[in-house]
């Protein structure tokens, strides 16, 4: 869904869930991947975020193990030549990234996001049984 561009951001963070899968966050380089920026079909090509940090954080007891990343609203405008833009929240602090269906794209927020809270995975533990 591709909201109207007169309600847009221009300046800001906002704040993105990074999911506790390897294919979303590496842990070696302590990175979220190009995955914690794809969009699901159902989502309409934009990302859920949130301008509030402290709201975004509440958010992360719903999804246990899930980190967090910051992007700048300007920084997400020049990486992605302006396709991608972040809407006005509509109410509260929840609003989207929108435009985040090409990979180019999504390899762009991954780059400039930082973590502000790294997931958390859990490890298996070796019983010794083959």
């Amino acid at each position: 869904m591709n909201r109207d561009r007169t309600n847009e951001l221009s300046a800001g963070v906002v704040y993105r869930r990074i999911p506790n899968r390897r294919t979303h966050f590496d842990e070696d380089a302590g990175r979220p991947e190009r995955g914690a920026f794809e969009p699901r079909p159902s989502d309409n090509n934009g990302l859920s975020v949130d301008v509030d940090r402290s709201a975004a954080e509440s958010k992360l007891q719903q999804y246990p193990g899930f980190g967090l990343c910051a992007l700048d609203i300007a920084e997400i405008k020049r990486v992605t030549g302006g396709s991608a833009w972040v809407a006005k929240p509509l109410s509260g602090s929840h609003t989207r990234i929108e435009n985040c269906d090409r990979e180019e794209v999504q390899l762009a927020l991954a780059n400039i996001a930082t973590v502000v809270i790294p997931p958390t995975f859990q490890r298996r533990r070796w019983t010794g049984n083959r």
